[in-house]
């Protein structure tokens, strides 16, 4: 009887053709998540606030991803969950030091050139009286927004940005920014314009211009609406604030005092060793504070806004702050982070801020165009290779198999 061979011709050239199928699918970036990756892919990605001890860094997504950064080892925390916009502070890095940092969103890892910068030197000048930019994002429905990405730019700085909590509220503070050479602390010494864009997390972005003498506070920032309402409240009150109205009710009208304590956060983790803490609080009122079982009086200003900063450093650790008016109490415990941060923040040259915008008919409204390609580099082998070089060699020893027989 004779025997069956396998057709060694044919095993030759299913396995040439296997071998080919196989470079050429493994010249691509095609993997198990690729389609999840595509709409994960950053956008708009900016490096803001550089101090000599730390950065942040924010980017957009077409679709709520999860992400994280790595630099030197360390993985930070995204600042939202899982969402379309996405902001890390990174903290303890060393002055006039290059870095050099990669990102994972939806599973992909990105390494792009310009996901680098250099720390700035510590300045030898102290750090400028308190100079603070603050105010509120809402929806057309007067709602806040959380998570939302504020980019400030102002003629002489480096951009600056934040990102808005639970309450919409967001703060920068200018004294402790850097000029745009970098050489020293940006210090304005007269009113001039500003460009705040702001990023919404369902992808509208708004654009409005205002004057730095307008920046305590900002008026609320209304999503879609490149400008501001015409009549609005010189702040909104917190979640903490109350209304006292025990005030005389001759008159014509019975005004409305609201107490609020904005900043710092319940458990918010600072990293500046002299924060800035405001609030709002009835006009030309004495305010006290307790820090730390230490008492300090603030006045409260004619547009009812008052702001304070320890003259002296914080200790890193948990602090305790009470605000009091009239035996009504807002109490906050917050913890100071990091000697490296007593800064706020600005942008590397490479980051210059330059949104994309969808061309709208209607010239107050204007939204982020959401990118469907990109040429960021990818990491993650791709699984049809593995499959084909382990069908390959399986097929070469059976062919080498019948061969010798």
């Amino acid at each position: 009887m004779k025997d069956k061979h396998f057709p060694t011709i044919l095993g030759v050239i299913l396995l040439l053709i296997i071998l080919v199928a196989g470079v050429y699918l493994s010249t691509k970036t095609t993997t198990l998540s690729s389609k999840a990756s595509g709409s994960c892919q950053p956008i708009n990605s900016q490096i803001t606030n550089l101090t000599y001890g730390s950065f942040d860094f924010s980017f957009t997504t077409a679709s709520s991803c999860l992400a994280t950064l790595t630099i030197n080892n360390k993985i930070y925390q995204d600042s939202s969950t899982v969402a379309t916009t996405h902001y890390f502070k990174v903290t303890n890095l060393s002055p006039n030091t290059s870095y050099r940092f990669s990102l994972i969103s939806g599973n992909t890892t990105y390494s792009r050139p310009e996901y680098n910068l250099t720390t700035t030197s510590q300045p030898n000048t102290p750090i400028p009286a308190s100079n603070l930019a603050w105010g509120r994002i809402l929806n057309s429905g007067g709602n806040p927004i959380s998570g939302a990405i504020v980019y400030l730019t102002i003629s002489g700085s480096q951009a600056l940005s934040a990102f808005s909590n639970k309450d919409g509220n967001w703060n920068i503070s200018f004294s402790t920014s850097f000029n745009e050479n970098k050489t020293d602390w940006f210090n304005p010494t007269t009113v001039i314009d500003e460009e705040l864009i702001v990023y919404s997390p369902d992808g509208t972005l708004t654009q409005i211009t205002n004057r730095s003498d307008n920046n305590d506070p900002v008026p609320d920032i209304i999503v879609g609406q490149n400008y501001f309402p015409v009549t609005t409240p010189t702040s909104a009150p917190s979640s903490s604030s109350f209304t006292n109205n025990s005030l005389p009710s001759s008159g014509p009208t019975v005004a409305l005092i609201n107490l609020s304590l904005t900043s710092p956060g319940e458990g918010e983790a600072i990293s500046t060793l002299k924060p800035d803490i405001f609030g709002q609080g009835p006009a030309n009122t004495t305010l006290q504070l307790n820090l730390d079982n230490k008492s300090v009086n603030v006045i409260v200003g004619n547009d009812g806004v008052w702001h304070w900063s320890p003259q002296e450093n914080l200790s890193l650790g948990f602090h305790k702050l009470i605000l009091t008016y009239q035996n009504k109490n807002i109490t906050r415990n917050f913890s100071v982070t990091t000697a490296n941060n007593n800064l706020s923040f600005t942008s590397t040259p490479s980051a210059t801020l330059a949104p994309t915008l969808e061309p709208t008919a209607v010239p107050t409204v204007r939204t982020a165009k959401i990118s469907t390609t990109s040429a960021l580099p990818k990491s993650g082998a791709t699984i049809p290779t593995y499959f084909l070089i382990i069908l390959s060699a399986l097929l070469f020893s059976v062919s080498l198999y019948y061969y010798r027989q």
